[in-house]
């Protein structure tokens, strides 16, 4: 709820003051609370366990709560709705659009149900297959630090090459960052797994959300809820239906997913508006 509140208030108030491109920033903090809590999990365990793990991690979050509670303002921060294209004239490409946005739509439910295997299992396989859990929150941290560095790159990528290319090409390196630890079990490919996990999928959910925004034509919070939705079923479907078949099948399984994902917009580029 936290996140299609949060994000629908900022890329609505980033159109509005057209700067846009400052999504990159915004969606970064998901990277940098990632390689966050891998840097702050090794003190707390060690100083009470999983216990003051779990409370030490919630009191991070208090300061972060209270900064974000004085920054968002209503009639500060929430921006007008956005005027909806109609019209004769565009009813040819709005028909387009919808095509596209649906097929968005089911290259981002894949998404969910394919990066969350990675995200969920990615430290315990790495620590499998490396035998060291030193390389396993490495590559946690690797993936917060590549998530948090990517998102403006992403962005700006997408700006001069478009969206569908640049998603494509997102899928198409997730996909290969699934399969490193499958192919090889060192710890350069337990690293580059947790670099392209990283890099790619808060890329995706930021060039996603931003695109299905532009072919919908109607306001942020109707399309981040729609799509963040169908993400999140994907969430809920991944880990059960992989987690039992083993990590090297289920990563597998994750990659598939991602290139079927890849297809998917592959074939909507074709569409012609």
């Amino acid at each position: 709820m936290c996140f299609v509140l949060a994000s629908s208030i900022v890329l609505d108030t980033l159109n509005a003051i057209k700067r846009p491109v400052l999504s990159g920033v915004f969606y970064s903090g998901t990277g940098i609370g990632i390689a966050a809590s891998g840097l702050a999990a090794g003190p707390l365990l060690a100083i009470g366990g999983s216990s003051a793990g779990w409370l030490g991690m919630a009191a991070i979050c208090v300061p972060l709560a209270a900064g974000a509670m004085f920054a968002l303002r209503p009639g500060r921060n929430c921006a007008p709705p956005l005027p909806v294209a109609s019209g004769a004239a565009n009813a040819a490409q709005n028909k387009a659009g919808t095509k596209k946005y649906k097929m968005l739509a089911v290259s981002y439910f894949l998404e969910g149900f394919g990066y969350i295997i990675g995200a969920t299992f990615i430290v315990a396989f790495v620590q499998e297959v490396t035998n060291s859990p030193e390389i396993a929150r490495a590559s946690w941290i690797m993936t917060g630090i590549a998530a948090a560095i990517s998102v403006p790159i992403w962005k700006i990528l997408s700006e001069r090459k478009g969206y569908l290319p640049m998603l494509i090409l997102a899928f198409i390196l997730q996909a290969t960052g699934a399969l490193l630890p499958v192919l090889s079990n060192t710890a350069i490919a337990a690293l580059g797994g947790g670099l392209l996990l990283g890099g790619t999928f808060m890329g995706i959910t930021t060039l996603s959300l931003q695109y299905g925004v532009l072919l919908s034509g109607k306001p942020s919070a109707n399309t981040v809820a729609v799509l963040t939705a169908l993400f999140g079923v994907g969430q809920i479907i991944g880990p059960m239906a992989a987690g039992g078949m083993g990590f090297y099948i289920a990563f597998v399984i994750s990659a598939v997913s991602m290139l079927a994902a890849a297809g998917i917009l592959v074939a909507a580029s074709f569409i012609k508006e």
